[in-house]
């Protein structure tokens, strides 16, 4: 059993305890990277890691916060949860475990009852808002049961109350319907490197410049409007995102050679459907076959295009994008000649 944070009679503590009734002992949680003190918050234990969010540094019913943070008991240790599209800060709410996501839902703002929530993945420590169509008047001190497939919340207050809803989780995220890395080739044109959604990784074979720049572009079937969008995994980040009817475009910097990166769309809203959409993507510059090793044979099919009209046919091999290949494509080539790309 796990005891963590609360109300000692002054103010909010965070600190806490394992309780063994094999051997009727107490271990305490480390306070390293811990959540900072408060009461009135939520704790589900995921199967692995409890996570506990929300709540307030006192009994005043003000000071209210969004923070949160995952305990895993193996190792002691406490990991912060994004504020990054999160609920707002509140206390008093209800937190259920669906096997797969935290849902947050309710609670005080320090003003009022409020009717808004979240769901928080660990997988990806993103959060997706909740819908709020159809949904109660604000409440705290409710209580909610997941179902297996759905989170029931009933009564509260104020006024106290004896009204419920039953909120559904599972309306997935719009599908993208193809997604693509792409780069202009000077004066020759802009070609796109396909990037699978599912199965094998797409892999950009072309070089980012000196501030190792890519471009995303995502296509959905309709209309969509997206809250942020940021590099869940690898290395690199997001300078500018932009929006236009059903196609995203996410501008990336930094982004390194020689690993598997994944950008991740947050609160992607087709008017029908919201959630979160990740999209991978390989970066191996030389790898012109895009088998993810660079050798011998991405230098022979390069020296092969030199001197040739850059196209749609041929484009992988114009290694720095500039719209010719040339010699300073095979060297660039020849030069990560042993890279592949990480499994």
């Amino acid at each position: 059993m796990i005891v963590w944070g609360g109300f000692d009679g002054s103010n909010g503590v965070n600190t806490g305890g394992r309780y063994n009734p094999g051997t009727d002992s107490w271990a305490t949680t480390s306070t390293t990277n811990a959540p900072t003190a408060r009461d009135y918050h939520t704790a589900v234990w995921v199967g692995n890691e409890m996570i506990v969010w929300g709540g307030s540094p006192d009994i005043s019913g003000s000071n209210e916060v969004n923070t949160g943070g995952r305990y895993s008991p193996g190792t002691d240790s406490w990991t912060a949860t994004s504020t990054a599209n999160a609920p707002t800060a509140r206390e008093l709410h209800t937190a259920v475990w669906t096997g797969s996501e935290m849902i947050i839902w309710g609670g005080f703002n320090g003003s009022n009852g409020v009717n808004t929530g979240g769901r928080y993945n660990p997988s990806t420590d993103s959060w997706t808002a909740t819908s709020t169509a159809n949904t109660l008047a604000g409440r705290y001190t409710h209580t909610a049961v997941w179902t297996g497939s759905e989170m029931i919340v009933w009564g509260g207050q104020p006024p106290y109350t004896d009204t419920g809803v039953r909120y559904c989780a599972q309306s997935p995220a719009p599908v993208p319907q193809s997604a693509f890395s792409r780069k202009t080739h000077g004066g020759a044109g802009t070609f796109d490197v396909p990037l699978p959604l599912t199965g094998n990784v797409g892999i950009e074979c072309r070089s980012g410049g000196a501030t190792n720049d890519y471009q995303m572009v995502i296509n959905f079937m309709t209309s969509v409007t997206v809250g942020s969008a940021s590099v869940t995994s690898g290395t690199g980040s997001v300078s500018s995102l932009s929006v236009s009817g059903s196609q995203v475009t996410v501008n990336l910097t930094g982004v390194t050679n020689v690993q598997r990166i994944t950008v991740t769309l947050f609160n992607v809203n087709d008017g029908t459907h919201m959630g979160n959409v990740p999209v991978p993507m390989g970066v191996l510059i030389g790898d012109v076959n895009g088998n993810s090793l660079v050798n011998a044979s991405d230098v022979s099919l390069t020296k092969a295009q030199v001197g040739q009209p850059v196209t749609g046919s041929n484009f992988r091999e114009d290694v720095n994008a500039n719209g010719t290949i040339s010699a300073t494509d095979v060297t660039q080539v020849k030069a990560n000649v042993g890279t592949a790309l990480p499994p």
